[in-house]
Formats: structure tokens, sequence, C-alpha cells
């Protein structure tokens, strides 16, 4: 949509934040279906945090913070 370099961070940190607590849960074998339903609301909050970011609020925890800390759940989960 035309934002700027800081602008997409924002977007990334509030779309990415209100997922975070969202871990799915394998349901027979690979396929985590309910992610598949979290994937479609995700888009959805990634339009949203879009705009929101083009309309000039900002997430007060940086994008690298948000996504080292889906890093580290990642790394917690048993594998």
């Amino acid at each position: 949509l035309g934002g700027t370099p800081r602008q997409v961070g924002h977007a990334t940190a509030l779309a990415q934040q209100g997922t975070l607590g969202l871990v799915c849960d394998p349901l027979g074998g690979l396929v985590e279906l309910p992610c598949v339903f979290r994937n479609a609301t995700g888009a959805a909050i990634a339009l949203a945090a879009i705009e929101m970011a083009m309309a000039g609020i900002e997430f007060a925890i940086a994008a690298d913070e948000v996504m080292d800390t889906m890093g580290d759940m990642g790394r917690s989960m048993d594998v």
C-alpha cells in the first residue's frame, strides 16, 4: 500500500503479536488442522495491521523482538 519500511515493521509486529498465543496442536499427522483456519484469520489480522500502521499506529515492541519471541516459542516446543 506504499508504506515506509518503518510502517512495515510496525504492521509486522502488530500482526504477529496477535498470533503468538495461538500455538497449533497437531491433529492427524503433519497437518495441523487448527492452523488452516488460523491462517485465514491471520490474513485478516495482517490486513488490519497494515491499515493500522498506515494510519500512524506504532506498536510498542519492535518487529525483531516479536519475531525473536516467536522463534523462542517454536524452539521451546516438544518435537
